[in-house]
């Protein structure tokens, strides 16, 4: 699927309560939102964190991962129940023949060169009833609009312009990306960032009043990911789209500008 430097799958031990602790990302919304005592597969699993998320809430599901990496894998597979290291259409479903209650592609997609493929593939994978739970970054947010206006594209090690990535998404295409796969989206979470605070930080670049107001007058720029628990489509059956906001606790922005400007003592 993708590549990435060694260092960037070690885990901070303090990480698993940061991400607890924060309602924009993913992986919080993620572990909470699994129900427990269910099945889950983890597809890219990296270093285990999902795993290790879903045991800090004592959800005691019975969780295997998939994951290209083998870095990756010799840190995540003491986590899981059954783990493989390779690509999804080279994972037997062992212990869960039947398919899983919940499917994880969380910030996936983007790495693959063909998206539809792997959600066709997990689709194959899951119960009656079962979850897809997927996050991208949103290509349109206010930092990137910002570059682009400024005519400019540059790669970077972390982010939505992160150098792994193959496929780029906003909302319109995802939404279209899962109804052509057969599902329909139950509820979309749609996580905001400060754009003054990520990788790419819209100060940097120099744009006219009239662009900035343009960017802010769309509350969708502020959008950094979304993430989309989604269901195979059933004739006769109609799902009703939820649709929530969550905005960075204010006090993690605080954090951040205390270690920024923390002088060396």
């Amino acid at each position: 699927m993708f590549s990435r430097p060694e260092e960037s799958y070690a885990l901070d031990p303090a990480g698993i309560g940061r991400i607890l602790d924060d309602q924009a990302n993913p992986l919080c919304q993620i572990s909470a939102g699994i129900a427990p005592a269910s099945t889950v597969l983890d597809v890219g699993a990296g270093n285990g964190i999902l795993a290790q998320l879903l045991a800090a809430r004592s959800k005691k599901v019975e969780i295997d991962g998939v994951e290209p990496s083998p870095i990756a894998a010799r840190l995540a597979a003491a986590h899981y129940r059954c783990f493989h290291h390779g690509n999804l259409d080279q994972f037997a479903q062992g212990d869960n023949p039947n398919g899983y209650d919940n499917i994880v592609l969380a910030d996936v997609i983007e790495h693959t060169q063909d998206p539809a493929l792997v959600l066709s593939q997990v689709k194959e994978r899951l119960t009656k009833g079962g979850k897809i739970w997927l996050s991208v970054p949103n290509v349109a947010f206010a930092s990137i609009r910002a570059e682009l206006l400024s005519g400019s594209w540059s790669y970077s090690d972390w982010g939505i312009l992160e150098r792994t990535h193959l496929r780029f998404f906003n909302l319109q295409n995802l939404l279209e990306l899962l109804s052509s796969s057969g599902f329909v989206v139950d509820e979309l979470v749609y996580l905001c960032r400060s754009p003054f605070l990520m990788d790419k930080q819209i100060q940097d670049y120099d744009l006219d009043l009239l662009s900035l107001l343009r960017i802010k007058r769309d509350p969708l720029s502020f959008v950094y990911q979304f993430l989309a628990v989604c269901v195979p489509v059933q004739e006769g059956v109609q799902v009703v789209r939820r649709e929530s906001w969550i905005a960075l606790n204010t006090h993690l922005v605080r954090e951040y500008f205390a270690r920024r400007w923390a002088k060396p003592r």
